[in-house]
């Protein structure tokens, strides 16, 4: 029994595990840009977040410098009306509320960008500590508004 070859069966082979691997390649190229881009879009959202940080940190010295006026030694409290300072926009622009017995002041601070990124700040006035803070940090929150899709070539049947 004769066996039959097949002339340029190897270089067919050798064509198909070429073109598989030409594929492999261009995957994984499209891949790493993928991932890139998605490094840069981290990056420029640490550096918007730690620009709100430090945003926030300048409100939290004002702050901690009028809970200072407002607090007094002697009867471990702070006044009601001095704390109302800090509603004024030269002091940062906080809100006060109250929440179980406790006063609390909050603060927004937002940054313009591509998206709007915000930081939620919720201080609960305390005594002084051993680094001289009239405060509790309560909350420390960190959000980026919501975006709505262009609806523009969207095609989706309603029916």
């Amino acid at each position: 029994m004769k066996t039959r070859s097949f002339p340029g069966g190897a270089s067919v082979l050798v064509i198909l595990i070429m073109f598989i691997m030409l594929s492999l390649g261009a995957l994984r190229l499209t891949s790493s840009y993928a991932d890139l881009k998605l490094a840069r879009a981290s990056t420029g959202w640490i550096v918007r977040y730690y620009e709100l940080e430090k945003e926030a940190n300048g409100k939290l010295q004002k702050a901690n410098m009028t809970l200072a006026n407002a607090f007094n030694v002697e009867s471990q409290s702070f006044s009601r009306d001095k704390l109302r300072l800090l509603e004024n926009n030269e002091n940062g622009g906080w809100g006060l509320h109250e929440k179980d017995g406790n006063i609390f002041i909050s603060c927004n601070v937002s940054l313009e960008g591509e998206v709007v990124q915000n930081l939620f700040v919720e201080l609960l006035p305390a005594p002084p500590d051993e680094n001289g803070r009239y405060y509790k940090i309560f909350q420390w929150r960190q959000w980026q508004e919501g975006f709505e899709y262009d609806e523009e070539g969207l095609d989706i049947w309603m029916g």
